[in-house]
């Protein structure tokens, strides 16, 4: 063996060790392998502590949408933040009546597939990663929210010249929508349908009504839209920020430095359809 060669061959195992030994292995360090750098617990919560205020944020609006305090303006002391634990909940809908006949369309159905992901997006400011299915038999699980269309005979917990309600923020959801009654026959109309699910969709991701007449989540017949304004987005971002079982403090980011919920930080671009 020359001089030459046994060069090249020490050359090679260094190599080879540099490398991290044999790369087809499948316990083999990668040597592209990236490390994240996570702030320390001490840094996060002094970063997040020095927060300031939003030009956004409106406490007003917040107390309403996600502490309840339009229809309950007695209790804001007391209520606590019930967004859903998830930021992606699949959706069941239950495309019969309890006896099995159908009453779903398929143009109902497609409708919600279609924009139930955008709906949740927009509230949540994280892409939707759940799952949509539809069937004729009932369905009550944790993490799926169920759509269920229904008479006021049905579902008695409905009120009379309501078209629809739903569990607030449960890990196991539900909606309702009134399906048929003569006097009350719009509420599955194209004209209205949009609107209607759309509002059942933002009770069922945990928030509740505000007078704001150009809100989604106004009550009544006064809401005129299929999509949530710019306004809940962002609030119901923070809400889903700040996290479930939050108390009201008014502007909520300390919350976080406190230790209530670290998963999220604002790190996601408000999602706004207007």
């Amino acid at each position: 063996m020359t001089r030459r060669s046994s060069a090249l061959i020490t050359v090679y195992v260094l190599l080879l060790a540099s490398c991290g030994g044999d790369s087809s292995s499948p316990t083999a360090p990668s040597s592209f392998s990236v490390t994240r750098t996570v702030p320390d617990e001490a840094s996060l919560n002094v970063t997040l502590a020095s927060r300031s205020v939003d030009a956004r944020f409106e406490d007003g609006f917040w107390r309403e949408l996600v502490y309840n305090q339009h229809d309950f303006p007695d209790t804001i002391d007391e209520r606590v933040s019930w967004v859903l634990d998830t930021t992606s909940p699949n959706l069941y809908i239950r495309m019969s009546d309890p006896s099995g006949r159908r009453v779903v369309s398929i143009q109902r159905r497609d409708h919600m597939r279609k924009t139930f992901p955008n709906l949740v997006q927009q509230m949540t400011g994280e892409p939707y990663r759940g799952r949509i299915e539809d069937g004729i038999r009932d369905r009550e699980q944790s993490g799926w929210i169920t759509v269920r269309f229904v008479t006021y005979e049905e579902e008695p917990t409905i009120p009379e010249g309501a078209c629809g309600r739903a569990n607030v923020g449960a890990s196991t959801g539900s909606i309702w929508i009134i399906r048929r009654a003569q006097e009350n026959k719009v509420c599955v109309d194209d004209k209205y349908f949009p609107r209607i699910f759309a509002h059942e969709v933002g009770h069922a991701l945990g928030f509740y009504h505000v007078p704001d007449p150009e809100t989604v989540m106004t009550q009544g017949w006064n809401n005129l839209r299929e999509n949530f304004s710019s306004r809940e987005q962002y609030h119901g971002q923070l809400a889903y920020e700040v996290g479930r079982g939050a108390p009201y403090i008014g502007w909520p980011l300390p919350l976080l430095a406190a230790g209530f919920d670290q998963r999220r930080l604002s790190t996601s671009p408000i999602f706004i359809i207007d």
